[in-house]
């Protein structure tokens, strides 16, 4: 069982995105009824995965420092669906008890096992924009050598952590400027094949 409102939360967002940060805090407003949150900085290196990649294990970084048992990373491309809150409240009261990642949606995966009522097991994905990492995972992410695509090294066969998706994906990737590929994306194509909220 985790509560929503007594996770430890960082949001990712870069220093020039003010938009982002504005847009995202809409969001957890919408969302929390605690809306704290740590900010951590984006990061930018030659390469745009590498960057992510440094921001994420920030985050784990900031929650190992402090101890705490898990952490709730959002990316302030973040959207909300409809009735997400009632949904997930509801999911993360029966979460897996082997978790290593739990994701409250992703835009690509190769493989999807039913668990329960609220969760799959996923074997690769693509998506960090709303994820809570156990702390039983936070050393295997802080050992990434940042050689590929953060997301896809977690439950893929160099990470091999158990990560886990909601049934019905209640958060997603707002469509927009994305700094990862230098141009306008919209994910709506790659979610036509998932179960939305």
């Amino acid at each position: 069982m985790i509560d929503l409102n007594k996770i430890n939360k960082c949001v990712i967002n870069l220093p020039h995105r003010p938009e982002k940060l504005k847009q995202v805090k809409e969001e957890i407003d919408s969302f929390f009824d605690n809306k704290d949150f740590q900010l951590v900085n984006g990061v930018i290196e030659d390469s745009p995965y590498k960057g992510i990649a440094q921001a994420h294990m920030n985050c784990i970084s900031l929650a190992k420092a402090n101890n705490w048992d898990n952490v709730l990373i959002m990316e302030d491309d973040l959207q909300f669906r409809p009735n997400a809150k009632e949904y997930a409240n509801k999911a993360f009261l029966d979460v897996p008890s082997d978790y290593n990642i739990l994701l409250g949606g992703l835009y690509s995966t190769d493989k999807l096992t039913p668990y329960n009522e609220f969760w799959q097991l996923t074997s690769e994905f693509c998506g960090l924009q709303f994820y809570i990492v156990n702390s039983n995972a936070y050393d295997t992410i802080l050992n990434f050598r940042k050689n590929m695509h953060i997301d896809r090294f977690m439950a893929g066969p160099q990470g091999n952590l158990k990560a886990y998706v909601t049934n019905k994906f209640f958060a997603i990737q707002r469509a927009g400027h994305s700094d990862n590929v230098g141009m306008y994306k919209d994910y709506t194509d790659y979610l036509k094949d998932f179960d939305l909220l």
